[in-house]
């Protein structure tokens, strides 16, 4: 028998402190340069529980609430983004959002269902190929700097609070003053 979280009692027990933690929903910025001519440049992201990707300011993609949902114990999605169109010569900009999803459902507004498997994360690798035929990878790590977003509430179940005094205007874009 398979124990479904969020559905059977043993299993959100486990998860009930989990659940009480109000989760910030942060943005994630990197600029890196490009000096040589671009082949491809494809970005590899998850975001648990889901992404938003900017390159130089610019959402990468149409999707929504990316990626697809799963067991997260078991498996975790990714995408796979062609951003060689959005690359340029000089300084770039990475910028991601992460909310919630399915990934930590807070018990805040919500009641009916019990689902936490940690704080929102993030996991991306951008692979920049070169017409020389050398590459580069752009791996999200520690490097990359930090904040929370205007969202200051999120659920899949329980909707968005969203404070735009706490908006951070160019946070994605090249040139952006990062220091704090």
């Amino acid at each position: 028998m398979r124990v479904v979280p969020g559905v059977h009692a043993p299993y959100a027990n486990q998860m009930k402190d989990k659940c009480l933690q109000r989760p910030v929903s942060p943005l994630f910025r990197k600029d890196f340069r490009i000096s040589k001519k671009v082949a491809s440049a494809f970005a590899f992201i998850s975001g648990l529980g889901h992404y938003e990707l900017s390159i130089n300011g610019e959402k990468v993609g149409k999707a929504f609430l990316a990626p697809g949902w799963t067991y997260y114990d078991k498996t975790c999605l990714y995408n796979v983004l062609d951003i060689t169109s959005l690359v340029k010569q000089g300084t770039n900009s990475v910028g991601v959002m992460l909310g919630n999803g399915f990934y930590n459902i807070n018990r805040e507004r919500y009641f009916k269902l019990v689902d936490a498997f940690g704080m929102p994360k993030l996991l991306s690798r951008i692979k920049i190929s070169y017409e020389d035929g050398t590459t580069e990878d752009l791996i999200s790590n520690n490097s990359w700097k930090t904040a929370p977003s205007p969202i200051t509430f999120n659920s899949i179940y329980a909707g968005e609070d969203y404070d735009a005094r706490m908006e951070v205007p160019g946070w994605n874009k090249p040139g952006f003053n990062d220091k704090n």
